[in-house]
């Protein structure tokens, strides 16, 4: 995620609240739903977070772009 162990804890134990790009981060790399994230989904279904359509990457890094 590009932060420090010290600030991940931060958001896990809620002392530091999530931004949008950690979100991201963490359903690209990791396949977290936001929602997982944030406590608001109760499950993960088999296989992980399987979200209807892909989420972008940040732009300029799709192949074409």
């Amino acid at each position: 995620m590009g932060t420090s162990k010290s600030s991940v804890a931060g958001k896990v134990n809620g002392s530091i609240p999530w931004q949008q790009s950690d979100l991201i981060w963490l359903a690209i790399h990791r396949n977290l739903s936001p929602g997982y994230v944030l406590g608001i989904d109760a499950y993960l279904t088999d296989g992980g977070w399987k979200p209807e359509t892909r989420i972008p990457g940040p732009a300029g890094t799709r192949r074409g772009d």
